[in-house]
């Protein structure tokens, strides 16, 4: 589960998100449930570059993420093209979410 909010009985969940041309992702929207979402796939398949455009852009919301900087899972980036999808610089990554009040998880598993 991704928390937005840190507050006590006051929690907003990522309910679901589309990710556009983040790395290896062209166009994917995901329904997430309240507990545990598991990522199932092949070695390539996209899983991590699901969960970097997750923190990518906690990063870019969240004031207190910002901490520490970015790191992908690659090692080094040299070029902002990098997390384009097939580097194409005509695309520009994009987000969109669906959040919802979250009180107890207990209410929901």
């Amino acid at each position: 589960m991704v928390y937005l909010l840190k507050k006590p009985g006051n929690k907003v969940f990522l309910k679901s998100i589309r990710i556009r041309n983040f790395k290896s992702i062209e166009d994917l929207t995901l329904e997430l449930k309240p507990g545990i979402n598991l990522f199932v796939g092949a070695n390539r398949a996209g899983k991590t570059n699901i969960l970097e455009a997750i923190r990518f852009l906690y990063k870019a919301l969240i004031a207190d993420a910002n901490k520490t900087p970015y790191l992908p899972h690659r090692p080094h980036y040299w070029d902002p093209l990098d997390l384009v999808f097939k580097k194409d610089p005509s695309r520009y990554i994009s987000y969109e979410l669906t959040l919802e009040h979250f009180t107890s998880i207990k209410n929901n598993i």
